[in-house]
């Protein structure tokens, strides 16, 4: 069971999709407004994320939450509205804590080593064209040889095409997040094999080869251990063209600034390497 909950973990950090190292070029020259669902079956609730994808920034927002991912300045800002406070991060903090055994450094960003494929790993089955969110999909199915039991479901909308950066931001695989082998399927199914069956609705101009990418509307995890099996699942139900609300991007006068997330984590590491730390003044 303790095996089955470390890999939960991993697969939550599979869904976020908002933070990577400052791009070379515009993420989303054009606006592109996603409503997502992730559905977590540990907790049994679905949380609903409407998603702002604009230049170099994406803005997440859930019920009195938002998280800003400014890829420009390298920084997280989170409101708690509710709670009257917000935090600021830095890429590298989040990088720190997301450290795998194996991590992605930013220098490793966009090289060939880092982003060299294990397409022999996995087991695909195409699925066909199937219908989800009023969309038509191109559905594949990946299952991972050896012992490790993971599967990977994905359906594909060719409809919108995407950068290859653009695609890792919103699947969650960009730096600071480590790179993990469930991301490679998603990567494989969203690379569009005949570019001229998209649309290229966030393509900056007809001459950038890197566009050839669809959306992953849905994307299911399942992973087993000992006869359990868990699978993590995420639907975007809606896609359009919204700019950002103004007001959800105003940290309130009388918020408070509290640690980030990502800066306590980091603080509760160096007091468990260092307990005297915790005795200091």
């Amino acid at each position: 069971m303790a095996k089955v909950c470390g890999l939960a973990l991993v697969a939550l950090g599979v869904y976020a999709s908002t933070i990577m190292a400052a791009p070379s070029r515009v993420l989303f020259p054009k606006n592109l407004h996603l409503t997502r669902q992730v559905e977590d079956p540990l907790t049994k609730k679905t949380i609903t994320i409407e998603e702002y994808c604009s230049g170099n920034r994406v803005v997440s927002v859930s019920g009195e939450k938002t998280v800003i991912a400014d890829y420009d300045k390298q920084e997280i800002t989170e409101i708690d509205r509710r709670a009257g406070t917000y935090s600021i991060s830095r890429f590298d903090e989040v990088a720190t804590v997301a450290t795998s055994p194996e991590p992605t450094t930013e220098k490793t960003i966009g090289t060939e080593s880092a982003r060299a494929p294990k397409r022999d790993r996995w087991k695909v089955t195409p699925l066909g064209v199937k219908a989800a969110a009023s969309r038509s999909l191109d559905s594949f199915e990946f299952v991972e040889e050896g012992q490790a039991g993971r599967k990977v479901e994905v359906g594909i909308d060719r409809s919108v095409a995407l950068s290859h950066d653009a695609v890792e931001v919103l699947v969650g695989a960009a730096y600071p997040n480590p790179r993990r082998e469930e991301h490679e399927p998603l990567l494989r199914a969203a690379s569009v094999r005949e570019p001229s069956r998209a649309i290229a609705a966030n393509a900056a101009d007809d001459t950038n080869s890197d566009t050839a990418y669809g959306l992953p509307v849905s994307q299911a995890f399942t992973y087993t251990d000992s006869g359990m099996e868990i699978t993590f699942r995420t639907t975007i139900t809606r896609v359009g063209s919204e700019l950002v609300p103004a007001e959800v991007l105003i940290i309130p006068p009388a918020a408070q600034r509290v640690e980030s997330p990502a800066t306590a984590v980091l603080r509760q590491l160096r007091d468990l390497d260092d307990p005297a730390n915790t005795r200091r003044p």
